[in-house]
């Protein structure tokens, strides 16, 4: 079909499933470009989390056993774990609180207020390996639309960036430089996040100084790339810890180093629901969809090899995970987990959940663990020699919801583990070292070291659920102020958005427990310098004069009841008065070449008799031409040009000032293959029929027609756009079945994504006589019967019905009937002897479409006249 994306998949390899054992080859990856591969599997441990029970649970790696359980709030509510080599996480997405494990002493901390309450909150994290970038913490509340950097030991804010965007899932990826990367599908960009500087400490400590108190940290760097390749459906993945875009609805992969650009294909459709996963070890993007897992380059236009990992029309893929050469693909339908060998395409399953279970793998120090999320069993995948090895746990007893190795407290009183009572593992060396092995990774097979042997102290519970931090500032360890609710800032906002200088400004606050509280709100300039401040409960209102510099000015207010703090921040961004276009968009992500397109503008305060000018430039085939629209009306273009980047640029002058803004858009070479004819009629040896193509649009490209041996005509043809070519085939024998032959051609158009098209054949054959061991000639006889002699005949023919079977004797021709019984290939008729003359008989058969069998002489062996 015309605009259709053909997809051709060209399955490499299966495997057989095995339920405990399952061999992969393990030899050392050589030759071709690729480094030998060992998968370090002598430590490691993953938590894994049982919401409704409210349990955490530690599986250890080497010892394949449940080395501690520890019991967290909120059973019942949407818990989840972020964990990666620095850091492990608690997140609880009804409450709207984070709090850190301690991988250590096996305790949690107090969990803090991060999020809303009821909304999507994500903890990103990049987990950097030593001497690598330092540990850097993001917290993505989806219903704020903000990202918050907090300290990774402490959960202190460190600040809080005001995101346009809502991200789904898989739309936000931390990179492991700690650059944050979130897909605004609604303002078409890609927006970037980088950490704060800071001064550092003189301990080293990259959060703080000696004595405790806070350096002086400059404000993320957040950058906007307007990109029409940010769509709904477009998700940021992390291959070798650098982001790229892939998006399953446009078929399109994009490097996010530098300008946003269309890279690599993904050979998926818009209707397809697909699993996504960025390698770490290779420039290549893993997709799991219709039964199967893609495999697609980033840096190239190579996104045709797949493996078989499910039933096309019953898998329902969940996420993947990838451990060196091998990426694991779950299938939720099944439960089983299939293990694909991205080296050789060799593949095993496993049988790890209840079909219609979720199920989360987490790869870790080369094994694999996973956790079933609607029931109580968690396990790990180890790989020994060339034999991936599946050993099931249990988390908690399903019949009594007691968990496995629980971890009771030494000292319920305690507030917070040792970790916050020290400074936590990375507290007193920079941030980029690596926290000691064996004192901090979860999952060494033994006992948490006792409290006393770190700080003099036991190990503790954790504190309960407390408030927010604000930066610089640490968890409170005072005891509360006894009745005292505890503050959340749960949003800041400002109207208008953005600020207009010269005009007045109201900045407000939506907050919780702020009975008897003080209010301290400030606005700094893009500069760091102070311009305001309010002790205003919920809102307070400012101008900032028209000199004022234009920019994001950081709004940041602490609501504090009694020894409790909370503190939230909102960048602001200020514009000069006067015309402001807010939006430039083209109303499709991508364009093939030559076709229209249209571009709407959003524009603030433009007044009447303002001037739009447009221009639009395509860098390989130049300027395009269109009509100028009206002021406030989109643009319309007749064609984008050839295949590029289309640049369209509008200015807005409205005297005394004047906006401009640009937007690219990609031109992608398309070309589809349009077969006009629906079927060849063939009727008989010698026929001809054409095959009618064409490729409009495109440039010269090559068609293959791939026809069977009894027809000619197949070869590879050149053919032009201008016009529909016309492929003749010719019948040179009979085909495998009398009537049609489904898809016995095909066309196919040659592109790195080959399109193809099948057509039926309609081909006559005809009828033939049925032997036997006795009748190889064809099985005929007579008997007779006193005055009545009855001649039989055995035919087959693709229309059964509609053949008639003749027998003629002297000349006259008599008809024979069908069988009214089975078989259905035999005929016969009884005809009077004395009317039989001559020494034999013949017979004979004629098809519906005239196409008549040999004659065949009838036997009279029996003296049948």
């Amino acid at each position: 079909m015309p605009g259709e994306r053909t997809r051709r998949r060209a399955v490499l390899s299966g495997g057989t499933a095995l339920v405990v054992a399952a061999p992969l080859a393990l030899a050392a990856v050589t030759g071709g470009g690729n480094p030998a591969q060992v998968l370090d599997q002598r430590s490691g441990g993953a938590w894994v989390v049982s919401a409704g029970v409210g349990l955490l649970s530690l599986v250890d790696g080497p010892t394949e056993e449940i080395a501690a359980a520890v019991s967290v709030p909120g059973a019942g509510h949407a818990l989840s774990v972020a964990q990666a080599h620095r850091g492990t996480y608690v997140v609880d997405e009804d409450a709207g609180t984070v709090a850190r494990v301690d991988d250590g002493t096996w305790t949690v901390g107090r969990p803090v207020a991060l999020g809303t309450p009821g909304e999507p909150l994500t903890v990103l994290q990049n987990d950097p390996g030593p001497g690598g970038p330092p540990h850097v913490v993001h917290v993505v509340d989806a219903g704020a639309r903000t990202v918050t950097q907090v300290d990774p030991v402490s959960l202190d804010v460190r600040d809080e960036t005001a995101l346009a965007a809502q991200p789904g899932p898989g739309q936000a990826a931390v990179a492991d430089d700690g650059d944050l990367w979130v897909v605004d599908a609604g303002a078409g960009s890609v927006t970037t996040v980088a950490e704060g500087s800071t001064d550092g400490g003189a301990d080293g400590s990259a959060d703080g100084s000696a004595d405790g108190s806070a350096d002086r940290r400059t404000a993320p760097a957040k950058s906007v790339h307007r990109t029409a390749l940010a769509t709904p459906t477009a998700q940021v993945l992390l291959v070798q810890g650098r982001p790229v875009l892939a998006d399953p609805g446009t078929g399109t992969i994009a490097a996010l180093d530098g300008t946003p650009r269309a890279t690599g294909c993904l050979d998926t459709r818009p209707t397809d629901t697909a699993q996504l996963l960025g390698s770490r070890s290779t420039r290549e993007v893993y997709a799991a969809v219709a039964g199967a897992l893609l495999v697609a380059a980033v840096d190239r236009q190579d996104c045709t090899r797949t493996v078989a990992v499910g039933d096309p029309a019953t898998a329902r893929f969940g996420p993947l995970a990838q451990s060196g050469r091998y990426v694991f693909v779950p299938d939720l339908s099944t439960g089983t987990t299939t293990v694909v060998d991205t080296v050789d395409s060799t593949t095993a399953t496993f049988e790890l959940t209840e079909p219609d279970h979720r199920v989360v793998l987490e790869a870790k120090d080369g094994l694999v663990f996973y956790d079933d999320l609607d029931g109580h069993r968690t396990g790990v995948l180890t790989l020994r020699g060339d034999v991936w090895v599946q050993a099931a746990l249990d988390k908690y007893d399903p019949a009594t919801g007691e968990g496995t190795n629980v971890v009771v407290p030494q000292d319920e009183g305690a507030a917070g583990g040792a970790d916050e009572r020290a400074g936590g593992p990375d507290a007193g060396q920079p941030e980029d070292a690596a926290p000691d092995a064996d004192e901090d990774r979860p999952g060494r097979g033994g006992a948490p070291q006792d409290g006393a042997a770190r700080d003099g102290g036991r190990p503790g519970r954790g504190d309960p659920p407390g408030s927010r931090p604000g930066p610089g500032r640490t968890n409170p360890s005072a005891t509360p102020t006894r009745g005292a609710a505890e503050p959340q800032v749960t949003g800041l906002s400002v109207a208008p958005d953005p600020v207009v200088l010269g005009q007045p400004a109201t900045f407000t606050a939506t907050a919780t427990g702020t009975d008897g509280a003080t209010w301290a709100w400030t606005l700094t300039d893009p500069g760091g310098g102070p311009v305001t401040t309010s002790d205003q409960p919920t809102s307070f209102s400012h101008t900032l004069p028209r000199e004022a510099a234009e920019g994001t000015y950081q709004l940041r207010l602490t609501v504090t009841v009694g020894t409790l703090t909370a503190t939230r921040t909102l960048p602001v961004a200020v514009r000069p008065p006067g015309v402001t276009i807010t939006s430039l968009a083209s109303t499709a992500a991508q364009y093939p070449q030559h076709v229209p397109a249209t571009v709407v503008a959003e524009v603030a305060d433009a007044p009447p008799g303002a001037t739009w000018t447009w221009t639009a430039v395509n860098d390989a085939t130049g300027a395009v031409t269109f009509a100028p629209p009206a002021p406030g009306d989109p643009l319309q273009l007749d064609t984008v040009g050839g295949v590029g980047t289309l640049t369209v640029t509008l200015t807005v002058d409205a005297g005394s000032s004047q906006a401009t803004r640009s937007v690219d858009i990609p031109v992608v070479y398309v070309c589809d293959l349009l077969v006009q004819t629906t079927e060849l009629v063939l009727p008989q040896v010698g026929s001809t029929a054409d095959v009618v193509v064409g490729i409009p649009g495109c440039l010269q490209e090559d068609v293959t027609l791939v026809v069977p041996a009894w027809l000619s005509g197949g070869g590879t043809y050149t053919l032009s756009p201008s016009d529909n070519s016309y492929l003749t085939v010719t019948r040179v024998g009979d085909p495998p079945v009398d009537g049609r032959n489904p898809g016995a051609v095909t066309v196919r158009l040659e592109l790195p994504n080959p399109q193809e098209k099948t057509l039926d054949v309609v081909a006559n054959v005809p009828p033939a006589i049925l032997a036997t061991a006795e009748m190889p000639g064809g099985y005929t006889t007579c008997v007779r019967n006193g005055d009545v002699t009855t001649f039989y005949a055995s035919y087959r023919d693709g229309d059964q019905a509609g053949l008639d079977v003749v027998l003629t004797n002297a000349g006259t021709d008599i008809p024979l009937a069908q069988s009214s019984g089975q078989p259905d290939t035999l005929y016969w008729r009884e005809v009077p002897t004395a009317t039989l003359s001559g020494a034999g008989w013949t017979v004979r058969a004629i098809d519906s479409s005239g196409a008549p069998s040999p004659v065949t002489a009838g036997t009279n062996s029996w003296s049948c006249w």
